[in-house]
């Protein structure tokens, strides 16, 4: 071996001696330190779970006290001296009912063999006191707004209006120039469906602060306040401020309605969040349509399930946000319309009807009827029991009701 190769030899020794003696000293800190950092990573997790666990703990323990007041309002609602009175907030229509339609596609063409067009109050508000009255006997406050015009079918509106008994009190007007908000029902000649093309009108004025000062006058014992025709009207501007001074004494329920094309926008949709979160909404009606598209909207996700059943769905969206302590999910959409779901403190019951009975499609605003039955129940009697037993019960009287409406019809 030449003198050169011996070095370079003794030098890559004595370098690899020295590198594993370094390695050798440095291994202890490098693996303290990997070990503090998975340590920390341990504790960060760990801390996460448990903090998530307590969240868990703080919502059930919410929800459970929200049932609670919701139970007490209600024995006090029932137990009240003056009587339920209550108090329906809404839009109201005049509806002009064209039928029978035999075409499924509009067209540059004539039909004359239509019936005389009718005239009738519509609007989720207005059918649901009338069912009330129909079915219990029972008044209510009605709390909407009518044109302040002196047109022809404003006029006529205030005709119906006063032909109507169970109507404690006399309607909001608009300004001198509103118009009544009119809806135009295509019927098809087999009952199955209609096309509806409104006109809001004077609705688009309705808000809380044209309503405030009628509204103290019926608000001054526990009553019950049912809230519907959101979207159509200007009632999301400042929901939360008007509702939170009150909720503590009245039972407040929310009917939203469909999302109408061109007429919801998201901050309608996130007053009702806000509104749901802060717990002052008491009972949420919804078609199970409604329901996915208000939870979808509001969590941000639309994913589409198209195996998935509606009442997986109900399900899966039940606990996906927060909702009030009393959810109701009924309708024609449902596959099954002679179910209800109710959602209690998150989770789902399904109430159904027994094999005898049948619900017919294309009765106008029949979900009002279950609705009304359902309130009914849930104001006059099962004091003091939890509320889900309330609530299957009520559900079960509502369903009967509507089974009860579609046979009448039939017949």
């Amino acid at each position: 071996m030449d003198q050169w190769s011996f070095l370079s030899n003794t030098l890559a020794q004595v370098i690899g001696g020295l590198l594993l003696t370094a390695l050798a000293a440095c291994a202890p800190l490098f693996r303290n330190r990997w070990l503090r950092r998975r340590e920390g990573i341990d504790n960060w997790t760990l801390t996460q779970s448990i903090e998530g666990r307590r969240l868990q703990q703080a919502l059930a323990t919410a929800v459970d006290m929200d049932s609670r007041a919701l139970e007490a309002k209600l024995d006090k609602v029932i137990q009240a001296k003056e009587g339920l009175r209550p108090i329906l907030v809404g839009g109201l229509y005049l509806d002009l009912m064209v039928r029978p339609v035999g075409t499924t596609e509009l067209k540059a063409e004539e039909w004359s063999d239509a019936d005389p067009i009718e005239m009738q109050l519509g609007g989720s508000c207005y059918w649901l006191g009338k069912n009330l009255h129909r079915l219990h006997g029972q008044s209510s406050h009605l709390y909407s707004m009518l044109g302040g015009s002196d047109d022809a079918l404003t006029a006529s509106s205030d005709r119906l209006i006063a032909e109507e008994e169970w109507i404690l009190n006399a309607p909001v007007r608009g300004s001198n120039s509103s118009r009544t908000a009119i809806s135009v029902h295509l019927i098809q000649r087999s009952n199955r469906y209609s096309t509806i093309f409104t006109y809001r009108g004077v609705l688009a004025e309705m808000s809380w602060r044209n309503l405030r000062g009628e509204l103290a006058k019926a608000l001054g014992s526990p009553s019950l306040l049912h809230i519907s025709g959101f979207f159509k009207t200007n009632l999301s501007s400042g929901l939360m401020d008007f509702l939170r001074p009150i909720h503590n004494k009245h039972v407040i329920c929310l009917d939203h309605g469909g999302f109408v094309s061109r007429v919801e926008s998201p901050p309608a949709v996130l007053a009702i969040r806000e509104v749901f979160e802060q717990s002052v909404v008491d009972i949420y009606f919804c078609t199970f349509g409604e329901f996915r598209g208000f939870c979808e909207f509001s969590i941000g996700a639309r994913q589409q399930r198209h195996k998935e059943s509606p009442e997986i769905t109900i399900r899966r969206l039940a606990t996906s946000q927060r909702l009030p302590c009393l959810t109701v999910v009924r309708g024609e959409d449902l596959p099954d319309h002679e179910k209800v779901y109710i959602i209690v403190k998150g989770k789902v019951t399904v109430v159904a009807l027994a094999k005898s009975y049948a619900i017919a499609r294309g009765l106008v605003f029949s979900k009002m009827l279950f609705d009304a039955c359902f309130l009914f129940s849930l104001t006059h009697n099962h004091t003091g029991e939890p509320l889900e037993i309330r609530a299957t019960a009520a559900a079960h009287e509502g369903l009967i009701s509507w089974a009860d409406a579609s046979a009448r019809k039939n017949n």
